[in-house]
């Protein structure tokens, strides 16, 4: 166990941009690492066509060719130097799930294995695999219930197998598909959708089919597929409906490879997250559950392979809106980190991170607490990662503190009992727009090294074209930044805030809104042009100001500033619009960005801002 040491940012944290052209910001990009620390990110084009490129590689699309829809769910896994990535997409107006294999870890591909044609499967795809070349595919499909049975239905038992497809061949086309069969690939979901979930094996790298089972088998509907690996055998958790109530299902693999008729952990409200883990012998299930105006953090844990189940509960607030929960162990350390605000919709309203710790492998949780070391509460940070390994628990996490979205990080050199005094920032402070996606892996360590896979926004607009960034870094031992951006509200800081101030009005009573411009903050700019701002201004002559009040809160900055105005008559449609010489206060937000003072622009009912912190 090392000391406790203070970090500045990771300036020896090295870089890659993913995309080598275009890449979909909307769509949650995957990232693996292996045990030798080899990377592979899977992403989207703009066009929705799926690409994969490994460390160092260029990028192979792995949907190629005209008249395919867009692909969506993509979900990858790596195995040693294999590489598994499963997709569904579109075809003859029929979404199939497909399946690609690379054996030398994304520098070739094999051709594309079809999965599934007849559940409509849906987004959510997870998959499992070992180095022995066994493959475990699960997803959410929207198909009919076709014979409801108390047991597990394999859906070849009533529909006969499926045999893959070639890449150019279509699913609708199949070779010795019977007429039955074709009505089941050409019809529609039902009006009222019905979700089940459905897993497949595979063997030999995909080559060797398992059959389809559907592992809800007696339930109306479910959400949430995971697949988890755990010893010899492949367990899965399930949200799911028997008429009116909804519950929180478990089942797993027999030796044949066929899958166990669900149990039943408990009964619940509505999840909205679940996800599995494997604890040394344990298995653990987590979820969100929200009833009625209530986040609960709850959760489940067998040592017996699933037939008894321990049950428990975080003593979180309730009054927190809970956004993503993540966890990682060590043995039968447990660390939950999650980002939430409250439900009361005061300012300020703002996300923040929160970590909670069981040293006892769940059975007994500490109370959240606040992760971010941070003393104001008037910028928002959000989806933190967390991984752990030895002593070591290292989170991070998206924080707006700079205004512009940075990537933040702390760390623990004693299991989770104390964390750095000051978080570190990632990559350069207050410069770039960086985003993570809230329910994608993005975040592992393989020895002293840490892979982070996040967005980029190229401009201020935000929202527009992205970069894909990898992460790799190390924890320097160095000294905490002493700049402007880590100063609390010392005056200098007051100052350059009271001259920034006097700048921005003395242009306005002198009508130079061209000089005014410049001084309003960096995404209004990035979203209205000066051309634009410099015609819609004018109507509002100032005539004089005065400053009094300055407050500086970290990065964020309030003027309080006395003012007299007028509005020369000018026709509208509706009428004359004038007004004398008039008195008036307000209260403007500022924001220190990168190393000076910016006017947050807002509407005139201040309902509106570009900035996103």
């Amino acid at each position: 166990m090392g000391p406790l040491v203070f970090y500045a940012s990771l300036v020896g944290a090295t870089e890659w941009q993913v995309n080598e052209a275009g890449f979909n910001a909307k769509r949650p990009p995957q990232l693996v690492v292996n045990a030798t620390g080899d990377a592979a990110v899977g992403y989207y084009d703009a066009q929705g066509r799926i690409l994969a490129r490994s460390y160092g590689n260029h990028s192979v699309m792995l949907n190629p060719g005209d008249n395919r829809g867009p692909a969506t769910g993509l979900a990858m896994v790596a195995a040693g130097k294999h590489l598994y990535a499963a997709w569904r997409e579109q075809r003859a107006g029929n979404f199939v799930l497909l399946l690609r294999h690379s054996p030398d870890y994304g520098l070739t591909w094999e051709d594309e294995t079809v999965v599934d044609t007849l559940t409509h499967a849906l987004t959510r795809i997870v998959l499992t695999a070992d180095q022995q070349g066994r493959l475990n595919i699960a997803w959410l499909g929207q198909q009919p219930l076709l014979n409801e049975q108390a047991s597990v239905v394999s859906l070849q038992d009533i529909i006969p197998e499926q045999k893959p497809l070639s890449r150019t061949q279509d699913a609708s086309k199949e070779t010795g598909t019977t007429e039955r069969r074709r009505e089941a690939v050409q019809q529609k979901p039902p009006a009222t959708p019905s979700y089940h979930i459905y897993a497949r094996h595979f063997a030999d790298h995909g080559k060797t089919w398992g059959k389809t089972y559907r592992l809800t088998a007696g339930y109306s509907e479910s959400i949430w597929p995971t697949l988890l690996s755990h010893g010899d055998i492949t367990v899965s958790f399930s949200w799911s409906q028997q008429e009116d109530k909804k519950k929180i299902l478990f089942t797993h693999t027999e030796a044949d490879g066929s899958w166990k008729k669900p149990t039943v952990i408990k009964e619940v409200n509505n999840v909205l997250i679940l996800k599995a883990y494997s604890v040394g012998e344990r298995l653990l299930v987590l979820w969100l559950d929200k009833n009625k105006n209530d986040f609960l953090i709850e959760g489940a844990f067998s040592d017996d392979g699933g037939q008894q189940w321990q049950l428990f509960s975080l003593d979180n607030p309730r009054n927190l809106d809970i956004a993503n929960i993540e966890l990682a162990s060590q043995q039968t350390n447990l660390h939950l980190v999650f980002s939430a605000r409250t439900d009361q919709r005061t300012e300020p309203w703002k996300q923040t991170v929160y970590y909670a710790r069981s040293v006892d492998g769940g059975a007994h949780w500490d109370k959240p607490k606040s992760l971010r070391h941070y003393p104001f509460p008037y910028t928002k940070a959000l989806y933190p990662r967390i991984v752990a390994t030895d002593d070591s628990v290292t989170a991070v996490w998206n924080d707006f503190r700079n205004i512009r979205g940075d990537l933040y990080l702390n760390t623990s050199e004693n299991a989770g009992e104390k964390w750095l005094p000051e978080d570190v920032a990632i990559d350069s402070r207050g410069r770039h727009n960086d985003y993570l996606y809230p329910f994608s892996a993005s975040f592992q360590q393989i020895g002293n090294t840490y892979y982070l896979l996040a967005g980029r926004y190229q401009k201020d607009a935000l929202g527009g074209q992205a970069d894909l960034i990898l992460h790799r870094f190390e924890l320097p031992q160095t000294e905490p930044p002493t700049d402007l951006l880590s100063d609390s509200g010392s005056p200098n800081k007051q100052a350059l805030l009271r001259t920034a101030a006097n700048r921005l009005w003395s242009a306005l009573v002198k009508n130079d809104y061209r000089t005014a411009y410049p001084l309003f903050d960096p995404f209004f700019r990035a979203n209205l042009r000066e051309v634009d701002y410099l015609a819609a201004t004018g109507r509002v002559v100032y005539r004089s100001f005065k400053i009094n009040e300055v407050a500086v809160r970290g990065n964020i900055g309030r003027v309080s500033v006395e003012y007299e105005y007028e509005i020369p008559a000018f026709a509208t449609k509706q009428g004359t619009v004038t007004r004398p010489l008039t008195k008036a206060n307000a209260v403007g937000q500022w924001l220190f960005i990168q190393d000076n003072w910016y006017k947050e622009y807002s509407n005139e009912l201040g309902e509106f801002t570009y900035a996103r912190y």
